[in-house]
């Protein structure tokens, strides 16, 4: 029953996937030959590589190509963050939509995440949901992805909780794209030009360098932007050289790619690659099992003494092996 079990949730996961890619996306042979590859390749189950591909699928990522990569590239950062696959999933999507990155960006993406993770307060949990607030508002703006989650990591290690990094950081730079006359004549007294700031609005870095190192106050920071988003200050005054140096040692790197081939090494991790081989073996079986099976009609009973007719496939197919 187990074998069949397995191969129930392969064909409910293939069933749900192609569901969403619909005539013009993957085909249930295709979505059936990457889940083989990943739950041969890495430790996750069809079901649980399933959901994950579902979930991409539901965000409009739907050939199988594009399936293939971003699940891998998400397993990849789930296994060298230590994070949940949804979790991963849920970091990557929203940002390759709000940025209308290529598929083949991906990586770019994934090994920004782990480098801040390992560099900072923020996990990649953590990162997901801040993203879900400042991602459509920094990618408008056209700040870089790599200086948006820089900011995020440092506002994480102020000891913002991660939803507040990214409506702070949003709230803050909403004032400052549309700034009132509160936020201008805040502006004024720190010496900064309103027009100059609007011209350097894609560049959190460049916006700060107009403060030429001055500090902002608790009052100037409340009128700039927002009683709520003070924080945002201390990211200011730490200085434009100091959130350019961190952006660039998150940026370009092989952070993810090198801590999965650490981790790799572990017998936990090796242990469950082998399970997840072990998952393709049962549901080759099971579903060389189904067909023989019969199912009852609604309205037949069985007797007390009567052996249920899937244990009975199932000893066998074993008995002939």
């Amino acid at each position: 029953s187990e074998l069949v079990g397995t191969a129930g949730e392969y064909q409910n996961a293939i069933y749900d996937v192609t569901a969403v890619t619909g005539r013009f996306g993957a085909s249930q042979e295709e979505v059936s030959k990457i889940l083989d590859t990943l739950v041969a390749k890495f430790p996750v189950t069809g079901k649980v590589a399933g959901a994950a591909l579902e979930s991409i699928a539901q965000m409009g990522f739907t050939t199988s190509q594009e399936l293939e990569l971003i699940t891998t590239a998400a397993i990849e950062l789930s296994i060298s963050t230590s994070s949940e696959l949804s979790t991963s999933v849920g970091a990557i999507l929203p940002v390759m939509n709000a940025w209308g990155l290529e598929i083949t960006e991906v990586n770019r993406v994934t090994e920004l995440l782990a480098a801040t993770q390992f560099s900072s307060a923020a996990a990649v949990g953590d990162l997901r949901e801040g993203l879900k607030y400042i991602a459509p508002t920094a990618s408008l703006a056209g700040i870089s992805i790599e200086e948006t989650v820089a900011v995020m990591g440092k506002l994480k290690d102020t000891g913002l909780e991660a939803s507040q990094t990214g409506t702070q950081f949003r709230m803050a730079w909403l004032n400052l794209l549309s700034p009132t006359k509160r936020v201008r004549a805040a502006l004024a007294r720190l010496g900064v030009s309103t027009e100059d700031v609007q011209k350097n609005i894609h560049s959190v870095a460049g916006v700060m360098d107009l403060f030429k190192g001055k500090t902002i106050g608790a009052k100037d920071a409340a009128d700039l932007f927002g009683k709520r988003n003070i924080t945002v200050a201390k990211i200011f005054n730490q200085g434009a050289e100091s959130l350019r140096e961190y952006t660039a040692s998150i940026t370009d790197t092989t952070a993810s790619t090198d801590a999965m081939i650490q981790k790799n090494e572990k017998w936990e991790v090796v242990l469950n690659n082998l399970g997840g081989t072990v998952d393709v073996f049962k549901k080759t079986l099971g579903e060389g099992l189904l067909p023989d099976i019969e199912v009852p009609w609604p309205d037949e009973e069985l007797g007390p003494d009567d052996d249920p007719q899937l244990e009975r496939a199932v000893e066998h197919l074993l008995g002939g092996m």
